[in-house]
């Protein structure tokens, strides 16, 4: 037993299986010490929450990013899961896409995070009154978790992605197409993109670095992301009614400080924990839960997770957890109260 390799949901809840060391075991609860790839270690898992032995699969690793095949439990369902990492973060998996009974399964979404960026698209539905198809620029491409899912809904896509290495993982090792007129991938640096003439309905920012200089306050988006220079780029591709989402991770004091560097008139923020999600637009308009449950009813498959904390954002308000859809002004709120965990 001890020694042996296992997949193991951390806490015995989190959604993703990580490969782990049995170090012990502790005859008096029933529960055992592992050891992570990072070499941490954590006590009191039990074996409800262990694939034994690891079924984990290498698929494809070079001296940039890690593929492989592993388990995650997705809205109580166990399911296989395609992961990819970056090298220099060993066991944060940056894209995950589950595996359904005929390839890959891009209409559920595996992280929460994925989840919540992809509800812009029913939001701006729902803010437009207008059953148009939407063009959407996505900055980062990740391994096409969100590319394809959103691609799935028949929008207009092109997506910008810095990293060769990351473009052939997603073409060769995650079923996504090198080829196809309403998804289009340009190989550049995001902060300089540029497309003459033409606006877009939704642009996400979301990017990662793993060269950037750390800061302890902001883990997402790289700085220059948040530079007046880029908010202009940004603007110069969009038009009236466009939003514009950010994907953050970042601390307490830096978050105040975003509510008031974002240029934008209207910011929204669905909090899934450790992310934040900014909603934004020049559109002056008051959305409330509500309006988010109505407009994303048919995306429930997709987004199933981050819209039950949407439908909790009234029990997440009145018992201070960071949790669900904020205005601006009940995020910045939050934050200025001391006994609210970030």
């Amino acid at each position: 037993m001890e020694g042996d390799l296992i997949e193991v949901r951390p806490k015995n809840k989190d959604e993703l299986y990580y490969n782990a060391t049995i170090v012990s075991y502790q005859e008096s609860s029933g529960t055992f010490t592992v050891c992570y790839e990072d070499n941490t270690e954590e006590s009191g898992l039990f074996s409800s929450s262990m694939i034994v032995p690891s079924q984990r699969s290498s698929v494809f690793e070079d001296e940039f990013l890690k593929v492989v095949d592993g388990h995650m439990v997705i809205n109580e369902t166990f399911r296989r899961a395609r992961l990819l990492s970056f090298i220099g973060s060993p066991g944060i998996y940056q894209s995950a896409i589950l595996f359904g009974d005929d390839g890959f399964d891009y209409e559920t979404l595996a992280f929460d995070v994925d989840q919540a960026i992809i509800l812009i698209l029913p939001i701006f539905l729902g803010v437009a009154n207008d059953q148009i198809t939407p063009s959407i620029l996505l900055f980062g491409a990740g391994a096409g978790s969100i590319p394809m899912a959103l691609h799935s809904k028949e929008c207009n896509m092109e997506v910008v992605e810095l990293s060769d290495k990351v473009l052939l993982a997603a073409f060769e090792h995650f079923g996504v197409p090198k080829e196809d007129e309403k998804l289009v991938f340009h190989l550049e640096d995001a902060r300089h993109f540029s497309k003459e003439g033409k606006s877009f309905d939704i642009i996400i920012v979301d990017v990662a670095d793993s060269k950037s200089e750390v800061d302890p306050q902001l883990e997402l988006p790289p700085a220059a992301f948040l530079e007046h220079g880029f908010f202009e780029n940004v603007k110069k591709l969009m038009h009236e009614r466009s939003w514009v989402v950010y994907n953050v991770i970042a601390k307490r004091d830096k978050l105040l400080e975003l509510l008031d560097t974002f240029p934008f008139t209207s910011i929204y923020i669905l909090a899934v924990d450790p992310n934040y999600v900014f909603m934004m637009s020049n559109v002056d308009i008051d959305i409330d839960h509500h309006d988010i449950s109505r407009w994303c009813h048919d995306y429930k498959h997709m987004a199933y997770s981050v819209l039950e904390e949407v439908k909790n954002s009234s029990y997440y308000l009145e018992n201070e957890i960071l949790l669900g859809w904020f205005t601006k002004q009940d995020f910045r709120t939050f934050l200025a109260n001391e006994n609210v965990l970030v």
